[in-house]
């Protein structure tokens, strides 16, 4: 388990450089259009659709590593009101219900973009980009972020504290030995 771990930890943390990499892309796009629109009012008929496609890319891209650091919202106003033992069963529920989700994400992905590509439909737009490339990240991002919640869902069995106070590096680098987890200091 622990190399798959570190082995889905490398593609997360890839996944989630390819993301930020989109959005400076996306930024340096739009101040351009705006400036070349302003000085020479012309403007690039594409740059609408691939900032959009790339909004799309970068959720997908940065989903299961976000999730892996804790930055998903979360509402926790009823956690100091109940136990230990009602907040755990919270937390199961939490990852059973991300897997199930992610694994709906998946198949109908998967099959949402294979149809797109096996009847080559194109966008709209002037460039006619192939829609199957752009939702195709639907299912892989989805793929990442099932193994996530898989993951979240192995360690709140083994290290028997709720999901929200895991941190996934140290838990994962100390998964092989027999270590208890504190929730106060987070590992």
């Amino acid at each position: 388990m622990k190399t798959f771990f570190k082995w889905l930890d490398k593609i997360e943390n890839i996944f989630a450089a390819i993301g930020m990499w989109m959005i400076a892309f996306m930024m340096g796009l739009v101040v351009f259009e705006v400036i070349i629109r302003n000085l020479f009012n012309y403007s690039f008929g594409w740059s609408i659709d691939y900032t959009s496609y790339a909004l799309l890319y970068i959720a997908f891209l940065g989903a299961a590593w976000l999730l892996r650091e804790g930055g998903h919202v979360s509402v926790n106003i009823l956690e100091e009101y109940l136990q230990e033992k009602s907040i755990k069963f919270l937390d199961y529920i939490i990852v059973i219900s991300g897997i199930l989700l992610s694994l709906v994400l998946v198949y109908y992905g998967i099959g949402v973009t294979w149809d797109l590509y096996s009847n080559d439909v194109r966008s709209l737009s002037v460039v006619k980009t192939p829609l199957a490339y752009v939702v195709m990240i639907i299912p892989i991002g989805s793929l990442l972020l099932l193994f996530e919640f898989f993951r979240k869902g192995y360690l709140l069995v083994t290290v028997k504290v709720p999901a929200e106070t895991i941190d996934t590096k140290k838990a994962t680098t100390n998964i092989n030995r027999d270590v208890s987890i504190n929730p106060k200091t987070n590992v």
